[in-house]
């Protein structure tokens, strides 16, 4: 399978579809994330993976535009929010392929290429992660849109 690495020209608009509460199964466990509606040309989300011991990890992604190509800039911390020690700097992934409510982000980092996937069927979101080449699936999900958390009690 081969897949783009080029930067595409894009606008952080583009990616809209993706605002919204996302729930459902993740690889050991049940995982959830917000990404928030657009503001000064970023989108910021946040998402959190629970197993049978409680919170696995957070992750803190951003999504910024600058000069028309659009970058996913992702950082994950562990279950008491400290950043993990094999990823303590954030993690930078070019937009390469936009289509209607689906976006395809590329990193060439110093242990491969990395690939993340990003695609909406209905109220369905899809994540896919591609390492390598050949290209291997790491893992993927699909979360199912659902009510914001209300946390005033």
């Amino acid at each position: 399978m081969k897949l783009p690495t080029k930067s595409v020209n894009a606008c952080v608009h583009d990616l809209r579809w993706m605002v919204g509460h996302w729930q459902g199964h993740y690889a050991e466990g049940w995982g959830e994330e917000t990404w928030n509606d657009i503001h000064d040309n970023i989108i910021i989300g946040t998402s959190r993976c629970h197993n049978e011991t409680g919170l696995k990890h957070t992750d803190l992604t951003w999504i910024i535009q600058d000069k028309g190509t659009v970058q996913t800039v992702f950082r994950r911390f562990d279950s008491n929010f400290r950043p993990l020690e094999h990823l303590a700097e954030p993690i930078c992934f070019d937009l390469v392929e936009c289509h209607l409510n689906h976006a395809l982000f590329y990193n060439a980092g110093a242990d491969g290429d990395a690939w993340m996937l990003y695609q909406r069927e209905g109220d369905t979101l899809i994540g896919k992660f591609f390492f390598g080449d050949p290209k291997e699936l790491m893992h993927s999900y699909e979360f199912t849109l659902a009510p914001l958390p209300n946390h005033t009690s």
